[in-house]
């Protein structure tokens, strides 16, 4: 009888536990929390209306047996199919409802014409930058970087490009710029140097063919729900509510896990998807080690007696102005599945040093989404509600992210029965990415 242990039940660990299971006899999946799901869940109003952990949508990968395993669940009558969502932003006080990239061409005309000539005339390295702010210098121009992405950065990370990893930006979606006219950034398009840092001036352009799903109730937590159910008709064991405190090895073979509650079990092959550096301690291994500097990480839920001013179904706060840093509008998604009688709804998430007293920034956000004219002027709030994420948002330092690669190939180089996927492995940034990635590494014939 052969043993699978997965370690981590967020999406990662999810699928890679279904995955498991087409070539092991046990599969079991241990998760810290009282669910899995991670930050896939929901939450819900006592009226039914649903607020999910941030904006989270779920995609076709393009890779038929894997949508196959995703969504042979999902149909037209449960869910929402869109072909793009629709996705804005907010910036320099102006809400573009065609694009999530910060426009350029809303800095004074001196400045923007400066700025894009340094970043048409461009020509980025060849060599690994030291950190952000050099690949952002030599992507986009200084000017570019000085306006535009250092003030989101700080706003988001809380420190300087500087201090930052190369591609930190990536993970807000900041890979782009809106420059030059529709036709105009089209043309440059066609060109890989350009296509890299331009953007489409329209939603609906560049758009892959991926299929997007939404529940049409109940919020993205129906998809883990449904992922969950196939977890216990593959049979793989849920040991949810603990956590991994020893990790037993011999001649570079992992051949136990020991639990919080004492239970040991024996185990053939580990599939570690939470941070790499927990294994280390549990396997008793020296890796190097960094503290993480964290974001605080803070959900607001609100609901309003008054539709939306916007068709958007979600949009980035670029605008440094602003403490919200991305809003879910729930209503816009549902559109006509949407009862007004319960009030149109959103999220809006928060990152911060969380030193600001909660009242306050719960009212400075209500208040924003007026400012943002998201919400009309006279609406009433019927609904206020805040969470926050345990586990907080790592600042990705150049240390921390060189720290989690170092702990990534010490511990794969010492264990040979050893899979780190998700956010262990450092590699991907979004969930297509983390699913492929699993799928590459566990898809064995």
């Amino acid at each position: 009888m052969t043993t699978a242990i997965v370690v981590g039940g967020g999406i990662g660990g999810i699928v890679s536990a279904l995955l498991l299971k087409r070539n092991y006899d046990n599969v079991l999946l241990v998760e810290r929390a009282p669910v899995p799901g991670g930050l896939l869940r929901t939450s819900h109003t006592r009226d039914g209306l649903s607020f999910d952990f941030g904006t989270h949508f779920v995609a076709t990968t393009g890779l038929d047996d894997l949508d196959e395993l995703l969504f042979d669940f999902v149909n037209a009558e449960d869910w929402h199919e869109f072909d793009y969502l629709k996705a804005g932003h907010y910036h320099g006080g102006l809400l573009n409802g065609n694009s999530t990239f910060i426009d350029a061409r809303s800095l004074p005309r001196q400045t923007y014409l400066e700025g894009l000539e340094q970043m048409l005339l461009a020509t980025p390295s060849d060599e690994t930058p030291v950190n952000l702010e050099q690949q952002l210098d030599d992507t986009y121009g200084v000017v570019f970087r000085q306006q535009l992405f250092t003030p989101v950065l700080q706003k988001l990370f809380g420190v300087a490009p500087q201090q930052l990893a190369p591609d930190a930006h990536l993970l807000f979606g900041l890979q782009r710029l809106l420059i030059l006219s529709a036709d105009a950034s089209r043309e440059l398009k066609n060109l890989p140097r350009y296509d890299q840092c331009i953007a489409f001036h329209q939603l609906d352009e560049g758009v892959n063919r991926a299929s997007v799903f939404y529940p049409r109730h109940g919020g993205i937590g129906r998809w883990i729900d449904g992922l969950t159910e196939k977890l216990r008709a593959a049979g793989v064991e849920m040991l949810t509510g603990h956590f991994v405190q020893g990790v037993g090895h011999q001649n570079g073979q992992i051949d136990s896990i020991t639990l919080d509650d004492g239970r040991h079990l024996e185990c053939d092959q580990l599939v570690w998807t939470v941070p790499p550096f927990l294994l280390a301690k549990a396997a008793d291994l020296d890796v190097p080690m960094h503290a993480p500097q964290l974001r605080h990480t803070r959900l607001f839920h609100f609901i309003f007696d008054r539709p939306f001013t916007t068709d958007l179904h979600y949009l980035y706060v670029h605008d440094p102005a602003m403490s919200a840093f991305r809003v879910t509008l729930y209503s816009n998604v549902a559109g006509q599945d949407h009862d007004p009688e319960h009030g149109c709804h959103c999220t809006v998430e928060v990152l911060s040093d969380g030193k600001e007293e909660l009242s306050m920034l719960s009212e400075r956000v209500c208040n924003e989404l007026i400012a943002m004219e998201l919400v009309p002027e006279d609406a009433v709030c019927r609904y206020i509600n805040s969470e926050a994420l345990v586990a907080g948002f790592p600042v990705l330092s150049r240390e921390f992210v060189m720290a989690g690669k170092q702990q990534a190939d010490c511990l794969t180089r010492q264990l040979n029965n050893l899979h780190l996927l998700g956010k262990s492995s450092g590699s991907a940034f979004f969930m297509n990415d983390v699913l492929r990635e699993v799928y590459d590494a566990l898809n064995v014939a």
